[in-house]
């Protein structure tokens, strides 16, 4: 919790506003996340110097809210839940709200809309979660020494746009519901393609591979590099992973 040798000017006014308004200290304290012998500390020196009257900087709707605190209360919530990717300042402006950006947040978690991390893409059906789990299941009673020898493989594309972590406001366990999932949103202006060999415990091979990969292109690259780089590091004695790609499996 803050010092009251720390609070800002605006901090201190918003406490001397919230007791003009006749809420508690407890109520204060809790909602800017500070003591209560805070508030009451801000409170004595304002008396002490007779300024207790301060301009209002922000509503607080307490226990006895008003009808109009009542409705936009209301609204708040109806457009987080329309609206699952608006931060509190966006839902504050679009409104037009008198509430500060902590209490609208707070409002929200309260209501069981937390902030959490967005997905990215959708949940996988209950056919592939079985397949996943009965592979999963086959590998269990191998140990380390296996693994040492086994190399995965796998193509990704990089793409210019949104690198940065996407927070939603939604329930519990809707994570992969499609409205709490996070588009991805590619600008076209560039994109590149590479394809990844690993082992155990190290990086074996990257390189940028056509951006329409055909199987032609994929035995290629594996008689040409991935197949020289294993035989240089493991000899005869590896397992090639790879996942069930069409171009991979192709005939």
């Amino acid at each position: 919790m803050s010092s009251f040798h720390h609070l800002t000017p605006e901090q201190r006014n918003i406490i001397v506003d919230g007791l003009n308004k006749g809420f508690s200290s407890r109520f204060i304290s809790e909602l800017m996340n500070i003591s209560v012998s805070t508030v009451q500390y801000w409170r004595q020196k304002f008396q002490q110097r007779g300024k207790l009257v301060f301009v209002a900087l922000i509503s607080y709707p307490g226990k006895n809210k008003s009808s109009q605190s009542k409705l936009d209360e209301a609204r708040l919530l109806a457009k987080a839940r329309e609206c699952p990717f608006f931060t509190a300042k966006d839902l504050k402006d679009y409104l037009l709200l008198n509430f500060s950006e902590r209490y609208i947040r707070k409002l929200l978690c309260k209501n069981g809309l937390k902030g959490r991390r967005a997905a990215k893409k959708e949940n996988l059906n209950e056919i592939q979660q079985y397949a996943r789990f009965l592979f999963a299941e086959s590998l269990l009673s191998y140990d380390e020494s296996y693994w040492r020898y086994v190399c995965f493989s796998d193509e990704k594309t990089f793409f210019v746009g949104h690198h940065g972590t996407i927070f939603v406001r939604r329930p519990n366990n809707m994570r992969f519901e499609p409205k709490y999932v996070a588009k991805k949103h590619c600008s076209g202006k560039f994109s590149i393609n590479v394809w990844g060999l690993i082992s155990f415990n190290r990086g074996l091979l990257l390189k940028v591979i056509p951006s329409h990969m055909n199987s032609e292109n994929y035995l290629d690259l594996l008689k040409n590099d991935a197949l020289p780089k294993l035989l240089e590091t493991f000899g005869d004695n590896f397992i090639f992973q790879q996942d069930n790609c069409p171009i991979h499996t192709a005939k």
